[in-house]
């Protein structure tokens, strides 16, 4: 009986070479009438997934359309995101790659990553129009951005003191006793951000105003002398007084601090 399980064998595995080779010969019939499509001076999707399922099976057919479609759809979603903006014109190149392959779905992180890049595109480009506050501003002073906030001042707070130097130890009388010599205090500092807590970041025109219950900040424009943005605050060094850090109480927000970074740059 062996031989007829060796002959079973190799006819298994015949059939599998010849299914194996099928499999690859429509892959590469597949793979040739797309590419002859997009020679084309005429596209169709339609046309394309047509000719497809004359020729090969369904299944594979759409498979290997699908991921022509996804590399096609991705390498133009990498190009227009290079540089995190979304201009109309790279919307307009995106909305055409779309159509002409189909409208696919994107994924959530890849449409995050398009509204994110619109957001910013908005941001750095828009005017600086009035936006409406729940503050009350000066006559001629208009709000350009709002955003919860939570306001920390540079200090420095002394972590502990040092004494170093020659000290002798002298008795005067039982029980008392002096240190001659020189102490050599050296007194030990960090610097630290003390928080006023939470309140309303208002850039206008003519002033950076933070308000909060029990404390207001403001910085006119004008008194700014550095700035030093990041995508969840801004940090603002004035004329006179200590640096002032705005933390975006929402997390990261660019565009926020895009339209911030603008006011101070711009208006002042």
């Amino acid at each position: 009986m062996s031989w007829l399980k060796k002959a079973a064998d190799q006819l298994t595995g015949k059939a599998a070479r010849e299914r194996a080779s099928a499999q690859r010969a429509n892959i590469e019939t597949a793979r040739r009438i797309i590419s002859e499509h997009e020679a084309r001076a005429q596209f169709s999707a339609d046309a394309v997934l047509s000719e497809l399922r004359a020729n090969v099976p369904k299944e594979l057919g759409e498979t290997e359309w699908d991921a022509h479609c996804f590399a096609k759809i991705t390498a133009v979603t990498d190009a227009v995101l290079d540089d995190g903006l979304l201009s109309p014109d790279e919307e307009a190149k995106l909305s055409a790659a779309m159509d002409r392959y189909g409208n696919p779905p994107l994924d959530p992180v890849t449409q995050g990553k398009l509204d994110a890049a619109r957001l910013q595109f908005a941001a750095w480009n828009t005017p600086l129009d009035p936006v409406e506050a729940p503050l009350l501003l000066k006559r001629g002073e208009w709000c350009v951005h709002g955003i919860q906030a939570t306001a920390y001042e540079e200090r420095q707070r002394t972590t502990r003191i040092a004494y170093a130097g020659p000290t002798a130890r002298i008795k005067i009388m039982k029980g008392v006793y002096y240190r001659a010599g020189s102490a050599q205090v050296a007194r030990k500092t960090e610097a630290y951000h003390h928080s006023f807590g939470s309140g309303f970041l208002c850039a206008t025109n003519k002033r950076l105003l933070w308000v909060a219950p029990n404390k207001t900040v403001t910085i006119p424009l004008n008194k700014i002398i550095m700035f030093e943005p990041f995508s969840d605050g801004i940090k603002v060094f004035k004329d006179t007084g200590k640096p002032v850090l705005f933390e975006f109480d929402e997390g990261e927000n660019q565009p926020a601090m895009v339209r911030i970074s603008r006011t101070i740059e711009e208006l002042r």
